[in-house]
């Protein structure tokens, strides 16, 4: 592996940093959190009173997510890392995020990371990372079962149990969805579940182990102007997570297996593309003679896929990193230095550096964050054929250098604010695109630039009254014709409004989203959107009860050429709690 003079540079330039201006070394934990980290906690949970996952991380400012992908400050889905309690939900045959049938209720914590976490979290996290904690199961465990009916004859049903026995605690999920969708042949059906146990093994380590299962039978609708009537599809998802902690040694194994099956008659297509990753991520932290507080670890993954007409496929990952972070002199400044090594079977060697520069005293809190990421091609986007999409084999990594700068205070309390500048020089950067015939495909593009701005603020207005938004703008351009990629709008903003007393609750919020290009030559144009959505709930005992409207004001509009989305729609819910 090959180190160049950029590198060398960045290496050297921290090393001087180290003997020269720092006296005082941080002696607390060194964090995973990055720059522009935000952590939402179980009672913020709770006070926005969302069913979903999914609900909630759109409630955050500078988030938005389905069901099958999360983006931060516009980056694509497949950049952005998600783990739940330490096993990652993204599929690597897809790239997307499978966040179906997760409730709310089950979540102690969500931190989001947005533009960085390379050195701790690995590949595809130029984007960022979000990282969701579930509950512990105790003997206060608070159990929930949920249902719900709607427009399309949409029904969702959920039950969350926990308790424990003696010292071990275990906790139960399970999930079930349908719907007939709103378009000809755009039924839906989800099944889920999911089993948790904790436990302290001989008085000093702790143990998790979870297990979890979901499948998604539908059906493909197709293009507006190219429908696929009989075209289905099916979504399987088995995965595992063992975490143990020893003092100071993490360990964390895991397991997901993805299967994903095409079939199409009218086009004599049937098409399965299936995965298996395996790996290993080990780390320590310590203090080290002469070094102070450190933290080291290994990462090894294994994975397997097999496509139709394409045959099987190996591939291994084997990463080293290390952190350090340290305090200046007597300042409120830190400064949080990291490096990976990766070696990858298929794509050769890469190596993520990051350094970062904090500074927090008074309600305020200032970080400037430069950091090397490594984006993987998918096996979607090198092998899976469907109607309407084709692999490209021939992809190359991506790698990304990224610098952002955030700027935030709480200092006006109760209004809290932030503004986060970015910049990404991108090589090889992979992009999707629709060709003339109508096919989606993916390339490299040898240079790409994307560069943007974030504001968001969170103002408490009465104890009653409460109200946020963000708003993001984003250039990403080919660096070589100057056009912009494809579906990346320029401007996108929401709001939340919601109204809360000790029974009733209201929630209004809006998304708005500019016009896009469709294609690289920038000549379709995907129109922009603004749509609406209102929730209104009432607390009676344990029992809660809930009214959904979402497309407000019934607007046609796409996310994606050819695939409207649903009109106004309607549901009616209840949770109970024991």
């Amino acid at each position: 592996m090959k180190i160049g003079k950029k590198t060398k540079l960045f290496l050297l330039s921290s090393l001087l940093v180290y003997k020269g201006l720092f006296a005082q070394e941080i002696e607390a934990a060194i964090l995973p959190d990055a720059s522009g980290s935000t952590i939402v906690t179980k009672k913020e949970i709770d006070s926005l009173n969302v069913q979903t996952l999914v609900e909630l991380l759109n409630r955050l400012p500078g988030v938005s997510a389905t069901e099958s992908s999360v983006s931060l400050q516009g980056s694509s889905s497949k950049n952005v890392l998600v783990l739940m309690d330490g096993r990652p939900l993204n599929d690597p045959v897809t790239g997307l995020v499978n966040l179906r049938g997760i409730s709310s209720h089950s979540i102690e914590q969500v931190e989001i990371i947005k533009g960085a976490g390379a050195v701790l979290y690995g590949d595809n996290t130029s984007g960022g990372v979000v990282i969701i904690t579930t509950k512990k199961a105790d003997k206060a465990y608070t159990n929930k079962i949920e249902a719900l009916y709607g427009s399309f004859n949409t029904q969702k049903y959920a039950i969350d149990l926990g308790t424990s026995i003696s010292d071990i605690g275990v906790a139960a999920f399970g999930n079930y969805e349908r719907s007939d969708g709103h378009r000809i042949n755009g039924d839906s059906e989800t099944k889920g579940g999911r089993i948790d146990i904790n436990s302290v093994i001989a008085k000093e380590i702790d143990s998790r182990l979870s297990f979890n299962y979901s499948i998604k039978e539908n059906g493909e609708a197709g293009k507006i102007f190219n429908p696929t009537p009989r075209a289905r599809s099916e979504k399987e998802n088995m995965g595992s997570v063992l975490l143990l902690k020893y003092r100071g040694l993490n360990s964390r194994t895991y397991y997901n297996g993805f299967d994903d099956h095409y079939v199409n008659p009218d086009k004599n297509m049937d098409n399965r593309l299936n995965s298996k990753i395996v790996g290993e991520d080990i780390k320590w932290k310590g203090d080290v003679p002469k070094i102070g507080a450190f933290l080291v670890g290994l990462n090894v993954e294994a994975c397997k896929a097999e496509a139709t007409n394409i045959g099987e496929h190996d591939e291994s990952l084997y990463s080293t990193y290390a952190i350090k972070e340290f305090g200046l002199l007597d300042w409120p400044l830190s400064i949080k230095m990291g490096l990976r090594l990766n070696k990858y079977t298929e794509f050769g060697s890469s190596y993520n550096p990051e350094i970062g520069l904090i500074y927090k005293k008074n309600g305020w809190k200032m970080d400037i964050h430069v950091s090397r990421s490594s984006n993987t091609p998918t096996f979607r986007q090198r092998y899976y054929e469907s109607t309407f999409i084709k692999g490209n084999p021939d992809l190359k990594m991506e790698k990304a250098t990224n610098y952002q700068l955030n700027l935030s205070s709480n200092i006006f309390r109760p209004f809290n604010w932030g503004i986060t500048a970015f910049y990404s020089g991108i090589e090889d950067g992979i992009t999707g695109l629709t060709k003339p015939d109508g096919i989606y495909t993916y390339e490299n593009v040898s240079s790409s630039t994307r560069k943007g701005v974030e504001v968001n603020f969170d103002w408490q207005i009465k104890p009653w009254l409460k109200v946020n938004a963000s708003y993001l703008y984003l250039i990403f351009k080919d660096d070589d014709t100057g056009l912009f990629l494809p579906n990346k709008p320029k401007h996108k903003a929401k709001a939340n409004v919601n109204f809360s007393n000790s029974n009733w609750s209201m929630n209004f919020r809006g998304d708005y989203v500019s016009d896009s290009f469709n294609d690289s030559a920038n000549v379709e144009i995907l129109e922009g959107y603004f749509v609406a959505g209102a929730k209104i709930s009432y607390g009676f005992k344990k029992a809660n009860f809930f009214v959904e409207i979402e497309n407000l004001f019934d607007k046609y509009y796409e996310v994606h050429s050819g695939y409207p989305a649903a009109g106004r729609t309607y549901s009616v819910g209840i949770n109970y709690v024991f």
